[in-house]
């Protein structure tokens, strides 16, 4: 009976710890992705009353779809937005995708090493982080599914 005790919590605590992809919660405080990155084209984002963090890859359909919806929310915003694409590829494999839509609000880091995907526990693409000017977490989930929502929470 201990043995079947012991395996079924085992079992739950392996399952409990692959739901839980990403380890950011609403209220956290992210920090600043500034130092230490390797901003696209050297274009560090400007200051925004909010932040959007997107996890992608370019070889995603679903990402590259966020990529172009992020840019137009963007336009929308006003300048309230600045968006920071976190891209698991190098350099040359974002920029094709990117260059185009960089800007002061609009900015991309280079992940090839995933130490940005890492420190956030982020293990799957699209995943979106919506920070406010305090860098507080007010909402974070998949970016494809609730556009809506990223609309009014900064307007």
């Amino acid at each position: 009976m201990k043995r079947l005790l012991l395996l079924f919590l085992l079992f739950s605590a392996t399952l409990l710890q692959s739901a839980t992809a990403q380890n950011t919660a609403y209220g956290d405080r992210v920090p600043a992705i500034r130092k230490g990155v390797n901003w696209i084209q050297n274009k560090a984002p400007t200051d925004a009353p909010y932040t959007f963090l997107l996890f992608c890859s370019v070889k995603n359909p679903a990402s590259l779809d966020c990529i172009q919806s992020l840019y137009s929310i963007k336009e929308q915003s006003n300048n309230k937005l600045c968006v920071v694409i976190i891209g698991r590829e190098t350099d040359e494999e974002l920029l094709p995708y990117l260059g185009g839509v960089l800007s002061p609000h609009f900015v991309a880091v280079s992940d090839p090493d995933r130490k940005i995907f890492d420190s956030f526990n982020v293990n799957f693409v699209p995943y979106g982080i919506l920070v406010n000017a305090k860098h507080l977490t007010i909402w974070m989930g998949n970016p494809t599914q609730e556009q809506q929502s990223i609309i009014d929470l900064i307007q």
